[in-house]
């Protein structure tokens, strides 16, 4: 077994997996959470004030509908 620093890789496994387990359930819930209080009520989001500049730099125009030409630079 390999050794580090006078303890083996293998020491406090169990413990270190409950505490990922228990963490990522944890993440998990407040991703959640935070989603569905958002979902119903958009304004409520940390980005909301940045709703229409977003819109603004992503979502296409009329004047950009065509994809430009392809062309080997651009590739």
């Amino acid at each position: 077994m390999l050794r580090l620093c006078g303890t083996t890789i293998a020491d406090g496994l169990l413990l270190r997996i409950v505490i990922l387990v228990i963490g990522t359930a944890l993440g998990i819930w407040y991703v959640m959470r935070y989603a569905n209080k958002v979902k119903g009520d958009p304004s409520k989001s940390r980005v909301a004030d940045m709703k229409e500049a977003n819109e603004k730099h992503f979502l296409r125009s009329e004047a950009q509908a065509e994809a430009p030409a392809f062309t080997t630079r651009r590739k």
